[in-house]
Parts: structure tokens; C-alpha cells; sequence
């Protein structure tokens, strides 16, 4: 199976800092996090295109531990659409469903994480 990572910038920092607070944030955080990661998988199955549904039914959403998770599109070929090849023009669902939703999520986050 290809597999798609997309990386949203200042997360890295933002996991560290999370980590560090951990015993000080309260659970609203992970909440978030959680919330967000289906908002994500909600708006990657809206936006992708349907042909037999099978890509749109394989994106699912994975708690991976209380601040983190992750959204897959689990076909080999939902890279094949996401970013296209030299014989099919790129079909995103996937980034502009992260460029929408990941904002919302940071902004929540340092709605609630202390200074």
C-alpha cells in the first residue's frame, strides 16, 4: 500500500510543548485533537471523488494516544489520486481537508494551553 504522509508545520513544536504540559493541560486538549482528526476524516471523504466509493469508505480516523492521531486513506492507489500521475491528473481530498481543519485545531489548542 503507497502511503501519504502530509506534515503541518509547527506541530513538532507543538507535541513537544503538549508532552511538557501534559499533567497541566487539561483533557479538553485531547479532545480537540480527537474532534479535529474527525473533522479531517469527515471533510477528506467529502472532497474525495467517487468512482466505486471504495477510497471515500477506507478514510478512517486512528487515536493513536491522547494528543495524537491520524487520518488514513487506506487503498493503495489514494496516493495515485491525491497527487496524481503521469497519467491521471491529481484529484486532492486529503490536503485541503487538512489545510481547513488543521487551523481550527491550533487555534482551540492555544485557546486552552498555558502561556
Amino acid at each position: 500500500m503507497a502511503e501519504t504522509i502530509i506534515k503541518i508545520e509547527g506541530t513538532q513544536e507543538l507535541l513537544r510543548n503538549l508532552n511538557k504540559w501534559e499533567d497541566k493541560i487539561s483533557d479538553d486538549t485531547g479532545d480537540i485533537i480527537q474532534v479535529g482528526a474527525f473533522e479531517i476524516t469527515k471533510e477528506a471523504r467529502r472532497a474525495a471523488p467517487k468512482d466505486t466509493g471504495l477510497l471515500k469508505a477506507r478514510i478512517k480516523k486512528k487515536k493513536l494516544g491522547k494528543f495524537s492521531a491520524e487520518v488514513l486513506a487506506e487503498t493503495h492507489y489514494a496516493s495515485y489520486v491525491e497527487f496524481g500521475t503521469v497519467k491521471m491528473r491529481a484529484q486532492p481530498y486529503m490536503r485541503p481537508a487538512v489545510e481547513m481543519v488543521a487551523p481550527k485545531i491550533v487555534k482551540e489548542i492555544k485557546r486552552i494551553v498555558p502561556k
